[in-house]
């Protein structure tokens, strides 16, 4: 596709961990971050965005985006929940810090581009880098960190009964940071994410959480084409159809846990951020979990459009919009790519 927002100076630039989503006709893109004064290698800094922006979809490849108001504060690498009528925009950070607010949106898109919002209960601790889905009309927010904490936590929250508020559920095994999640068949289904940190690791498998029951069960990875577990750690995640998860982006183990460990024996620290966008080796390939087979599909050929992390992925219809996220650390796209389906 062509056209990104411009509304905020450097925002065209591209951004990562934005909240994005679908209202009728229309796409939402709101927040994000990038260094739009000099690249991170070179010590720029990070830049948060507020403005919320929507484009109307149709058979076109050319995106006119609007920009309709403004979030609260700046913020990124927050969660997004889509409702048919409305947005649920889940924590995040900024420069100042991390947030616990959740903001439901609707948008009047069909006469003035207007935006209401309304402030939901808070989260009891501040969220980021996490996951959210929802399911049958509760909330669910997984992982991430929880008060700058790498988290093995699950808070669910009923859109139906707001005096219940949060409730907090652990999950098994280590925290998850960057994870991604999706909700199908009355279950919840989380793959990937890291813990930083000297005893660093970047996790690769899943688990399945019955409400029902409470009970979870640990989920296989997804393979690269060499037989290795491939984690989907900063990739993107959405429910497709009656049976699929479909998945997008993410980092590569080795490497992204060779610097997060501080051992950088793959390239020394200084020359990390240097190395060209291939050398990252982001997962390039369209990937589908089948709830009832239990089993991973790849979808279509590896491409380099898909090679991203902390981008935003969103069901429109029968297609997917796939939107900004970053080439390698600290470097962003303003690529928008619309995916189609065939048999």
């Amino acid at each position: 596709m062509s056209g990104f927002p411009d509304g905020e100076s450097g925002y065209d630039l591209g951004v990562s961990g934005c909240y994005a989503g679908k209202l009728g006709d229309f796409l939402i893109m709101a927040g994000g971050c990038n260094f739009p004064d000099k690249p991170l290698s070179e010590g720029g800094g990070k830049r948060y965005y507020k403005g919320i922006y929507v484009a109307r979809v149709n058979d076109s490849s050319v995106l006119h985006w609007v920009k309709v108001g403004n979030l609260p504060v700046e913020a990124a690498y927050g969660a997004t929940v889509s409702l048919p009528d409305r947005l649920i925009f889940i924590g995040g950070s900024n420069s100042s810090g991390r947030l616990s607010s959740v903001l439901s949106f609707s948008f009047d898109c069909m006469k003035e581009l207007g935006v209401a919002c309304e402030i939901l209960p808070s989260l009891p601790c501040t969220f980021d880098n996490m996951s959210a889905t929802l399911l049958g009309d509760t909330l669910y927010v997984l992982g991430g960190y929880r008060n700058g904490i790498p988290s093995c936590s699950m808070f669910s929250f009923c859109l139906s009964n707001y005096s219940g508020g949060w409730t907090e559920v652990f999950f098994p095994g280590k925290p998850r940071v960057q994870p991604v999640c999706a909700s199908l068949f009355g279950n919840l289904y989380i793959w990937g994410g890291f813990i930083p940190g000297k005893e660093s690791s970047v996790l690769t498998d899943g688990l399945c959480y019955q409400p029902a029951s409470g009970q979870w069960q640990v989920l296989r990875a997804p393979l690269t084409t060499e037989g290795q577990p491939l984690t989907l750690t900063g990739g993107a995640s959405v429910s497709y159809g009656d049976t699929l998860v479909i998945c997008a982006g993410g980092v590569n183990r080795d490497i992204f846990e060779d610097a997060i460990s501080g051992r950088y024996k793959k390239v020394c620290e200084s020359e990390y951020l240097l190395q060209p966008v291939e050398w990252y080796h982001f997962n390039d390939q369209l990937l589908a979990y089948d709830v009832r087979l239990g089993e991973w599909i790849r979808i279509g050929t590896p491409s380099p459009m898909l090679a991203r992390a902390g981008a935003s992925l969103v069901l429109f219809g029968e297609d997917l919009f796939y939107i900004g996220g970053e080439l390698k650390p600290g470097v962003r796209t303003s690529d928008i790519c619309r995916i189609s389906f065939q048999e």
